[in-house]
């Protein structure tokens, strides 16, 4: 071989290698691609439910009013992984679960404990991580699973959607990922919290497509409340007024709205556009104590109380009666999780380590009795940015 072909030879190799094709190449056509998954136990076998995409009625511009966006199936087995190999008993095409959108485990599970349901989420390498997770709120999974939504075709997607907008939008709802949540179970100080997912309405009609052919479905999935657990058992649910009042003091509030009494029984609604919390945690002569300081910020959306607003004494007074009321939701979370679920998902334990932390030593294996009886001192400051485009509301003409 001339000098010239032999240093052609790298550059040819280099060429081909592309044209090798993927080792773990599939096909689309054979795969069925899981949106969502439930996981639940029966007699010691995990019950996996996994809800596919319809992919010929989805690229359909309209619904044909036969066939449903989705195929629901069901298997069993000792472990999660053996249940969704078995899945191919049923299911014509292989589960391809790449591009999964939640999962939700069903109450009964999280009671027992998640830990061994979700460890092969968390291990093997062809799960995105960005899926959500959640717990079945007095529903069944399948129920869950089998309703069909509107506006997004696919439930999966409908379901990640409303979390994230909720999360924008609300506050009372956290996105968590699989990453967040092993991180929350393993800690010895704070405790994980995952949404809660329910069924509203007829669930034999939900699963049909007159479901998504009525302008108010009969059957509506609605995201409600947060599970609370402790190391992977749930304890409890914190409700809605308890959810926001976490989001405040973990800063997960992105904007929300509370009403707030201004007199004469009428309400005023603030939109909150800004809200920043600290947590501290200190030993003081040996026993801990806790605060929670939030500062926000955010606007009057509706007055029906006769207050003129261009006059500051009145509206430092609508201020201070914000601040008392984000106060009330913070309050209402700390005692749940203080009296009730003797459960810190706010992570008093984790800043009390870090102010002392070898004085924290003395106390870690108290931290569950000494936590309940810990007072806590609340602090809200509110600012308002704008009252809107008038002074006083007309409905004052209106009596």
């Amino acid at each position: 071989m001339n000098p010239k072909a032999m240093l052609m030879l790298p550059l040819l190799v280099a060429l081909l290698l592309p044209l090798t094709g993927c080792w773990d190449h599939r096909e689309l056509n054979n795969l069925a691609i899981a949106s969502g998954i439930g996981i639940t136990k029966s007699d010691g076998r995990y019950v996996i439910t996994v809800q596919i995409e319809n992919a010929g009625e989805i690229s359909k511009k309209s619904t044909t009013g036969t066939t449903t966006p989705i195929a629901v199936f069901q298997s069993s087995g000792v472990t999660v992984f053996e249940a969704l190999k078995k899945m191919t008993a049923v299911s014509p095409r292989e589960i391809y679960i790449s591009h999964l959108r939640f999962i939700v485990l069903s109450e009964s599970l999280a009671r027992e404990g998640i830990g061994e349901a979700l460890e092969l989420f968390s291990r093997s390498a062809g799960f995105r991580t960005d899926f959500n997770i959640l717990v079945s709120h007095d529903s069944d999974v399948v129920n869950l699973l089998s309703t069909l939504t509107q506006i997004e075709k696919i439930p999966g997607n409908n379901i990640f959607s409303s979390i994230r907008s909720a999360a924008k939008n609300w506050g009372a709802f956290q996105e968590i990922s699989i990453d967040q949540l092993i991180s929350k179970m393993q800690s010895k100080t704070t405790a994980a919290v995952l949404p809660g997912l329910r069924l509203a309405g007829d669930g034999e009609v939900g699963r049909s497509l007159v479901n998504i052919q009525n302008s108010l479905a009969p059957a509506q999935i609605e995201l409600n409340g947060m599970a609370v657990f402790k190391k992977d058992k749930l304890r409890g649910w914190l409700n809605e007024k308890e959810s926001i009042g976490f989001a405040f003091a973990v800063n997960e509030i992105q904007n929300t709205a509370v009403h707030v009494p201004c007199g004469n029984r009428r309400e005023m609604a603030v939109n909150i556009l800004h809200a920043k919390a600290s947590i501290q945690g200190q030993l003081d002569a040996g026993k801990p104590r806790g605060s929670i300081d939030l500062k926000a910020e955010g606007n009057i959306e509706e007055l029906a109380c006769p207050k003129d607003v261009s006059k500051s004494d009145v509206l430092a007074s609508l201020e201070e009666a914000t601040g008392q009321k984000i106060k009330q939701y913070l309050t209402s979370a700390l005692m749940k999780s203080q009296k009730d679920l003797n459960t810190d998902v706010f992570g008093f334990g984790e800043a009390i380590h870090r102010s002392a932390p070898k004085k924290w030593v003395t106390i870690q294996k108290q931290w569950e009795e000494l936590f309940p009886r810990m007072p806590v001192e609340v602090s809200v400051k509110f600012k308002l940015r704008s009252s809107g485009q008038t002074n006083k509301s007309y409905l004052e003409n209106l009596e």
